[in-house]
């Protein structure tokens, strides 16, 4: 197979992570405001995840293959498993789905680049990559500026949550760099980790919540987040990085609110107004144009 096949085909993937990642949002959207909790909505992904990703967790570890400790296992679980997750609902029980992708999306490469600052050995350099985000910045200033110009209480409780949320998967970004886990053993642990959220949340709820949910929407629920999001889009990057590159694999991310506020318009009606299409254009070219110097100066 060509070099051009094969990344044609590598692209290809990467775009349909994109798209279930995207998907992602509108369905939590869709969920928490109809028929499913919050709580009800982290046992459907988790408890599907965690079950079909558990022989794999198992399979690793009697062949040596997971390389993460029991403690680092449940720190990666609580800053990108149910507590991540929940924060991401709550705060679409208040805020548009595009608000979702767009603030967490934009949030976390500011956040790494603010962490890692103090190893830049010169001024110039840890000028260089504050400015290198600036339009993220301006961006999700915009975002949330036309919250609080409007006073769309609910709106700006579910856009802090999305901050606390990407500084939540900021920490997961760097705890997963310095441990050098692959994709397949950080998928597999924090699935298999977050499954102790079943019995206790049957334990304190009860599965009353659970049956009054239609059968139709538990089915998409757990097909797009506990198959689509946790398991498939993961398979999906990580065969688009070994295809073209981590470098051309990550620019496909930023897409990720805008795909998500254009399918937000038919699927949810939702619509942004013209400063917030301003800010989503901003955050996708300073993050797309950030991770390019990035990788030539790496």
């Amino acid at each position: 197979m060509s070099k051009w096949q094969d990344g044609i085909k590598g692209f290809i993937a990467g775009v349909l992570a994109v798209i279930i990642y995207a998907s992602m949002f509108l369905v939590s959207r869709y969920g928490v405001k109809n028929s499913i909790g919050v709580y009800e909505l982290a046992f459907i992904r988790y408890s599907i995840a965690g079950i079909l990703l558990l022989p794999i967790f198992i399979w690793r570890k009697k062949t040596s293959q997971n390389i993460l400790t029991l403690k680092q296992g449940v720190a990666l679980a609580i800053v990108a498993g149910i507590p991540y997750m929940l924060l991401i609902y709550y705060g679409l029980k208040y805020a548009p789905a595009a608000h979702a992708a767009a603030i967490n999306t934009g949030t976390v490469p500011c956040i790494v680049a603010l962490m890692t600052l103090a190893k830049e050995s010169t001024l110039k350099e840890k000028l260089f990559k504050l400015s290198s985000y600036s339009a993220v910045v301006i961006g999700l200033f915009i975002f949330t500026g036309v919250s609080i110009l409007q006073l769309n209480h609910l709106v700006i409780i579910g856009d802090v949550l999305f901050f606390l949320s990407g500084i939540s998967w900021a920490w997961f970004t760097l705890l997963s760099r310095k441990w050098q886990a692959d994709s397949y053993e950080l998928t597999s642990t924090i699935s298999v980790i977050s499954l102790i959220y079943v019995p206790f949340y049957i334990f304190m709820q009860g599965i009353d919540k659970l049956n009054a949910i239609p059968i139709n929407d538990i089915i998409v629920q757990g097909i797009l987040q506990g198959v689509g999001s946790s398991i498939i889009a993961m398979l999906l990057f990580t065969y688009s990085i070994r295809k073209i590159g981590a470098n051309h694999a990550t620019l496909l991310s930023p897409f990720i609110p805008l795909l998500t506020a254009i399918m937000a318009i038919p699927l949810l009606h939702e619509r942004l107004n013209t400063m917030q299409w301003f800010g989503v254009l901003l955050i996708i070219s300073g993050v797309i144009f950030a991770a390019r110097i990035q990788a030539g100066r790496g």
